[in-house]
Formats: C-alpha cells, sequence, structure tokens
C-alpha cells in the first residue's frame, strides 16, 4: 500500500517588528516577534510540483512573509493568540489552494526565565 504524498512549503523565525501585549509598557513600543509557517500541499499539487519547476504553481512563501510583515503593523494586538488567529484567516483566503497551515508566533524575551512565549495554531482542511 502506498503511503499518502506530503509537502510543505514555508519559513522559519521570519523577524518582524509589532505592536503586541496587554500591558501598558507594550502598548506604544513595538516589539520583535519570530514568526514561523508552515503551508501544505494536497497530495496531487505535491505530485505535480516535484515534476515542474514553476513558482506560479506553489504557494509563495515570499508573499505570505510580506503579508504577515503588514498584518503585525497594521494594529495593535493584545494576545499572540489573537494575532495568530488573524494570520490564519488572512492565509486562508489568500492561498486557497492550501490544505492546511501550521503557523508559530514567538515573542522573545516576554519573559526574563525563558527563551520567550509563544502561540502556536495549526489548521486543516
Amino acid at each position: 500500500m502506498e503511503k499518502e504524498l506530503t509537502l510543505s512549503c514555508g519559513f522559519r523565525k521570519l523577524r518582524v517588528k509589532a505592536l503586541v501585549g496587554v500591558w501598558e509598557h507594550e502598548l506604544d513600543q513595538a516589539q520583535d516577534l519570530d514568526i514561523s509557517l508552515k503551508l501544505h500541499y494536497a497530495p496531487e499539487k505535491a505530485a505535480i510540483l516535484m515534476e515542474i519547476d514553476d513558482l506560479a504553481q506553489a504557494h509563495d512563501y515570499a508573499r505570505a512573509a510580506d503579508l504577515i510583515r503588514a498584518a503585525c503593523q497594521e494594529r495593535h494586538h493584545g494576545l499572540l493568540e489573537h494575532l495568530a488567529g488573524r494570520l490564519v484567516s488572512l492565509l486562508r483566503r489568500e492561498y486557497p489552494a492550501c490544505v492546511g497551515l501550521d503557523i508559530l508566533v514567538e515573542k522573545p524575551g516576554a519573559l526574563s526565565d525563558a527563551q520567550g512565549s509563544f502561540a502556536e495554531l495549526s489548521w486543516r482542511l
């Protein structure tokens, strides 16, 4: 029995500036976020991409990075969880052929005794 083919693309730790947080000192000072994204292809699209070399057939992760940067800077976000949800909704609209995605939003330095805080959200068709 043949196993299902899986293929994804994306990026790790895209550094963006964002107004994010609920504490008073976070309300008017942009902070660094690291965002990782994985966009999943349908098995039939994965098979096509293994045979052709055509960006028009692929999920353009550079465009996804631009969309994420813009969304992070357009307004203040209180919670990382809320921001992750907004990014998933945006990316689902922009990539209708995507059958799933994983996004990790990290806030380095949010805790003095940890590498940072995070919200991670996964969506599948």
